[in-house]
């Protein structure tokens, strides 16, 4: 019988106490529907911050010393369960509905009514109710649910292998060291070096500090009596030596360092016995020692390396960091401080904690809120875990192991030596030749490389000719380039980028190309960063006669933005966008006539061309760059950093490492051109005139 499915609703809610990896109490719950009955058991974090969700505990020092969950266990099954019940949501399509209820059932910002570990467990249970219940797997109903690219890719695991701070009894203040084995071919092999590598680990250890040094702190990890952050990463170079696994892994420290703030220093000593030194740093002094191990070992992620409210510090350190800075602490997997994150540039990444924020809607929420910032996001076990893997469905379905891109700079903006390099796992590759065009071959999702972000007046381009194709200032005449601002837009009004395209004749306008990577026009709300690789999907295209020359600007939006889901079209964004295609064919027309050049025109018939006539230029001029690329000779060749061309990785650090060092602090931009704004009616025929200034010709207005 065909027609509407048969909605999924919540018969039963029952919960329990049970122990977590550490053995302190922790909520279980159990959702049954129509489609079965499925639990969920929640995490439990040791060092929890102050922005998190609240769990609630019951304080009797008599029962598992004032750590037992029965309050919670109560409120799940008896608060929760009989109201979810009542409501005849359909968990195959409402788990937001559910969230949001559950939200507004506690009436309190953290959930410390009902308790954060209370409405968690149901969350969970109710994620896996509605994969049953949509029939798919748990980690495509999270994907559907996150509005993600079709298509998984497996995360890179993480390994937190020694521990220091609050997860273990040692002297050590840093709370984590993690090895990254980024050079793993599949998922099994990850997990093999990781292994080989933690039993090598071990076996240094005790050698080195004895039999009773190889105790573990809260996650696993060793805890051996090391105090220095060199010392840990020397164990750990050891370790992945003699396991055989040199070249194959990166590391990560989480010193989770609002843990050791005090009185506005960072006090290393924080846990030190009677007699040890002290180490109170100040925040120059603690940027020294990341800058320091930064230099001397492979480190690709940093995470919490300075108290979740000292903005500053986080916000200077960023402005000069080449890896990935990750906010745990600080964020609190919650889109309120997020939105701060952003406005004090303090991080590029979110460490996504379940537990955090008390609900899957509004984890999956923060990643999304992240991924439209340009961030990475990475999904994070806590301290206190139990036999419920929920997470790794959610790193999948989220798709935080997609393309791990990031940038590192060199050299001083708005000059001529000035560069942004992409970064994928840490390493730098070639803008052009090392970014797949797809991102997602069935799905049509596209990698854009962002050039020029929404609202910036800074040209900035590929570097086609120059060894891994940097992201540099345009230069004129050895002064850099700025597009001006015609009223009411500040720089471009939409995130500008690129992709290939040679010198071709091209069909449709019988122009040549201009020997330029395709321009791309990003319409989402988004404000991205130079260097961010953007997932896109198509909409179509405009071609604009540039001197003499076609320049087709593809026109596409982001598919994390909000309205990404109404627009497939230039139909739709006709309908959700009103006048937005006219306001651009109008920029494009006159944006270039304040350097003193005549109007563009917008070739066949100001015509937008839809997104199947794009995908056809798309791939034509693909192809062509593919075939260009195999004639021997060719400059575009070798340029590129695929290992297939022979270029080592050696030869790329000692290229990048020889570049001038980042330098935001002494840059100097021409705030005259950025600030000034040209106002010509659209009602006006606008002449040339000197470089700089314009002539305006206003039309005749007829009055009946």
């Amino acid at each position: 019988m065909s027609g509407t499915p048969f909605p999924s609703t919540i018969s039963n809610v029952q919960a329990a106490q049970r122990l977590d990896s550490r053995g302190k109490p922790t909520v279980q719950v159990s959702v049954t529907t129509n489609k079965g009955t499925f639990n969920a058991m929640v995490p439990s974090g040791a060092s929890t911050g102050p922005y998190e969700a609240h769990e609630i505990r019951d304080g009797d020092p008599a029962v598992y010393k004032g750590s037992s969950v029965r309050k919670a266990v109560y409120h799940a099954q008896h608060v929760i369960g009989p109201e979810l019940v009542s409501k005849c949501f359909d968990v195959g399509k409402d788990l937001a509905k559910i969230d949001e209820f559950m939200i507004k059932l506690d009436g309190t910002k953290d959930k410390g009514n009902l308790g954060a570990n209370a409405i968690l467990g149901v969350s969970i249970a109710c994620a896996r109710a509605g994969a049953a219940a949509r029939g798919v797997p748990l980690y495509e109903f999270l994907r559907q649910e996150a509005r993600a690219p079709e298509g998984y890719v497996l995360p890179v695991p993480f390994f937190n292998v020694l521990n220091g701070g609050a997860h273990s009894g040692n002297s050590m203040a840093f709370q984590e060291f993690m090895i990254a084995p980024v050079g793993a071919e599949s998922m099994a092999h990850a997990i093999q070096i990781g292994s080989e590598v933690y039993q090598e680990l071990r076996s240094i250890i005790k050698k080195k500090f004895g039999g009773s040094a190889i105790g573990i702190g809260d996650e696993g990890g060793f805890a051996p009596p090391i105090y220095q952050p060199s010392e840990a990463l020397d164990l750990l170079t050891q370790a992945i030596k003699s396991a055989g696994h040199e070249g194959k892994v990166k590391f990560g420290i989480d010193p989770a360092a609002s843990e050791f703030f005090e009185c506005g220093r960072y006090n290393l000593s924080f846990k030190a016995e009677g007699g040890q030194q002290q180490q109170k740093l100040s925040t120059n002094e603690l940027c020294d020692l990341y800058n320091n191990l930064l230099r001397d070992y492979p480190i690709v992620l940093l995470e919490d390396p300075f108290a979740q409210d000292d903005w500053n510090s986080w916000r200077d350190f960023n402005k000069t960091c080449s890896i990935e800075l990750v906010g745990d602490d600080l964020l609190a997997t919650n889109i309120d401080r997020l939105s701060m994150a952003r406005e004090h540039g303090a991080c590029n990444s979110l460490l996504l904690k379940i537990n955090q924020i008390g609900t899957i809607s509004q984890a999956i929420a923060a990643a999304q809120t992240a991924y439209s910032y340009g961030w990475r996001v990475f999904v994070s076990h806590r301290s206190g875990e139990t036999t419920d893997d929920f997470i790794a469905d959610l790193a999948v379905g989220v798709c935080s192991g997609h393309l791990k891109s990031g940038t590192r700079k060199t050299g001083q903006p708005f000059s001529l030596d000035y560069r942004v390099y992409i970064e994928k796992d840490g390493n730098v590759v070639s803008a052009w030749h090392d970014v797949p065009l797809y991102n997602d071959p069935e799905k049509q999702v596209l990698n854009m490389v962002v050039e020029i972000p929404r609202w910036s007046n800074a040209k900035m381009e590929i570097a086609k000719d120059e060894f891994l194709n940097p992201i540099k200032q345009d230069m004129k005449k050895g002064q850099p380039r700025y597009v001006p601002n015609i009223f009411p837009h500040k720089g471009y009004p939409w995130n500008y980028g690129t992709w290939e395209d040679p010198t071709l004749i091209d069909p449709h306008t019988n122009k040549k190309g201009d020997d330029d990577p395709l321009d791309v026009c990003e319409l989402g709300s988004d404000v991205a960063t130079t260097g961010q690789i953007k997932q896109v999907k198509l909409l179509g295209c405009l071609a604009i006669l540039d001197e003499g020359e076609t320049d087709w600007k593809i026109i596409v939006i982001d598919v994390n933005d909000p309205l990404a889901e109404k627009i497939d079209t230039i139909a739709d964004v006709e309908r959700h966008m009103p006048t937005f295609l006219d306001t651009m064919k109008y920029w494009f027309r006159v944006y270039k006539v304040p350097d003193g050049k005549g109007e563009n025109e917008i070739a066949m018939g100001a015509e937008v061309m839809d997104r199947f006539f794009a995908k056809d230029l798309i791939e034509s001029c693909h192809q062509s760059w593919q075939t260009l690329l195999k004639e021997p000779g060719t400059q575009h060749k070798d340029k590129s950093a695929l290992a297939d061309i022979g270029i080592e990785d050696s030869a790329i650090s000692a290229h990048v490492s020889a570049q001038p060092p980042y330098d935001e602090v002494h840059a100097h931009p021409n705030k005259a051109a950025m600030d000034k704004s040209y106002f010509f009616p659209t009602s006006s025929v606008v002449v040339p005139a000197a470089a700089g200034r314009c002539g305006i010709v206003e039309a005749e207005v007829k009055t009946s």
